[in-house]
């Protein structure tokens, strides 16, 4: 059942609707763990989840997450920044999913930043097989948040739409600052 109470609930349908087992999938911002621990879910014994953050706190917690669950060998957990996915991943992915901002629970501080953010965005592009799908939660709130979105949107205006499609979804009934979604297809 869809469930639009959250971004998270929101994104976690249409992996759940779109990844298969065996894919080959990205969390491009590990967090506290949960976006890591649903694809490992989904993925299954043959899939492999590739799980990247620059704190090592969120590698921590998802390392945690995933050995309570017995997940812990379908997740490559890096602690590095998304946009060297490259350097990691050669092959193919169904799917890439990006939270942006900052790890939950933590220091404001450490946020994502657009100029790192559309690097990585262009490299999982290029590793994208056909159909496939990258989820992005822009969270705008935070210093830094909105003018991310900004320049993603710039971003995305350079893109051949005839190679990609770009859905944005907003939250209209939220008096704070809402997430923005973005689905990117290819």
């Amino acid at each position: 059942m869809l469930n639009i109470s959250s971004a998270t609930n929101f994104i976690h349908f249409i992996l759940k609707n779109h990844v298969k087992e065996n894919d080959i999938v990205i969390d491009a911002t590990l967090g506290n763990g949960n976006d890591a621990l649903f694809l490992a879910q989904i993925t299954g014994d043959n899939g492999l989840v590739y799980g990247f953050d620059i704190q090592k706190k969120a590698i921590d917690s998802t390392a945690k997450k995933l050995i309570e669950n017995n997940l812990e060998k379908r997740v490559k957990l890096i602690l590095d920044s998304h946009e060297n996915l490259d350097i990691y991943i050669k092959q193919k992915i169904s799917t890439a999913v990006f939270n942006l901002g900052y790890l939950p629970g933590s220091e404001r501080s450490v946020i994502t930043t657009p100029q790192t953010t559309i690097i990585a965005l262009k490299k999982a592009m290029a590793l994208l097989k056909k159909d496939g799908l990258i989820t992005i939660v822009s969270y705008i709130e935070h210093s830094g948040g909105f003018e991310e979105s900004i320049e993603l949107e710039k971003f995305f205006k350079t893109i051949d739409e005839n190679q990609f499609k770009i859905l944005k979804i907003n939250y209209i009934a939220d008096k704070k600052n809402p997430p923005v979604i973005y689905l990117i297809s290819k």
